[in-house]
């Protein structure tokens, strides 16, 4: 109900407005203060029956005082990913919610090279002109409108890649490929169906050229040379060799020298804090760490190298806690010699 309270108390004054106490753990490094007590005031909307208002700011650091980029505030973003492609550009697509259904929807790209400023290139892939058997495919509500979820880019072997998931049970994934080279295509479809049952595909390559596909929260496979399909079966990733990596929307990067899955997972259910969470290993399949955390808010990110050498993360703000909600965020981060998250104080679009 309120991240970052510790051992709080609920209460309604005699106005009948609801509080909540708040006193930090001093060792919770997120939180505004500890060792002290403060009152915070208490709101209800539609979904939560209690929540904090949104006027305080309940975390410090970088992402508890972020705003979203400008240039792209007013338009609803899920799931953001970004790549850099052939020309040292930045490229975008998201989830975008009703644009992205049939009949006229579809997916949607932007172009910056400086993550600050974003271009719209408009849909590159629309149901009405690229669907295949996306449309014919059997759903569990068959008159219902599907909508697109978390497309992912990738700039791989000269071209560009996406991975994007259907809405509708059963939920699969397609993976789409440019025939042009270029970011708005045309889009071709090598795996002829889904490439994978489940959400949130990614693609990554390895430095032996290698393509690897991973989806869910640490399904992992090879694919094929020709990307028709997996040339190994899948594997699940588990950190520790235990624990799941997460509820959803894994990743995977390559920085100084380690293999970082990355996964979305919640904390308090689904009514608390929708966050990024990590693992390191040598090998690409492992054996990976124990799961830590990476960032509250930032669940479903990417992580992506600049042109300019840094190391940046996207976040969008799934929960009602976030400073931000269901719009671009950029935040630049790093990773010490131990191997833990740090989020530099860079106000990137804002």
């Amino acid at each position: 109900m309120v991240p970052h309270a510790s051992h709080a108390t609920i209460f309604k004054d005699r106005d009948g407005n609801w509080w909540s106490t708040f006193s930090g753990n001093p060792d919770d490094t997120y939180a505004p203060f500890s060792n002290a007590t403060g009152l915070l005031p208490l709101i209800s909307d539609s979904k939560h029956l209690l929540k904090p208002s949104t006027e305080f700011i309940l975390e410090k650091g970088v992402i508890g005082s972020m705003h979203g980029v400008k240039s792209v505030k007013d338009i609803f973003m899920r799931d953001p990913s970004i790549c850099v492609g052939h020309d040292g550009a930045y490229y975008l697509v998201s989830t975008l919610g009703p644009p992205s259904q049939p009949p006229a929807g579809g997916l949607k790209m932007w172009r910056s090279t400086d993550l600050v400023q974003w271009d719209s290139l408009g849909y590159i892939w629309n149901w009405d002109k690229n669907a295949t058997w996306h449309t014919s495919r059997k759903k569990d509500d068959p008159t219902g409108r599907e909508m697109l979820w978390a497309p992912e880019i990738a700039f791989i072997n000269g071209t560009y890649w996406i991975c994007f998931s259907h809405s509708l049970t059963p939920r699969v994934t397609s993976l789409i490929k440019s025939t042009t080279g270029k970011p708005e295509g045309l889009y071709s479809d090598p795996v002829g169906g889904p490439i994978s049952e489940g959400i949130d595909g990614f693609l990554f390559q390895d430095d032996d050229a290698q393509i690897y596909y991973l989806w869910g929260g640490g399904q992992m496979a090879k694919m094929k040379t020709d990307m028709s399909g997996f040339a190994t079966p899948p594997i699940t990733i588990l950190a520790g060799g235990w624990e799941k990596m997460g509820y959803e929307g894994c990743g995977l990067i390559k920085y100084k020298g380690k293999y970082i899955l990355t996964a979305s997972d919640h904390t308090g259910d689904h009514n608390g804090t929708y966050d990024l969470m990590y693992a390191i290993a040598d090998k690409v399949d492992g054996p990976y760490s124990e799961r830590r955390f990476a960032a509250g808010h930032a669940g479903h990110a990417t992580l992506f190298k600049g042109t300019d050498g840094k190391l940046y993360c996207t976040v969008f703000g799934s929960d009602s806690h976030s400073p931000i909600h269901q719009q671009l965020g950029i935040i630049e981060i790093d990773f010490d010699e131990d191997f833990n998250f740090i989020i530099k104080d860079t106000k990137i679009g804002y």
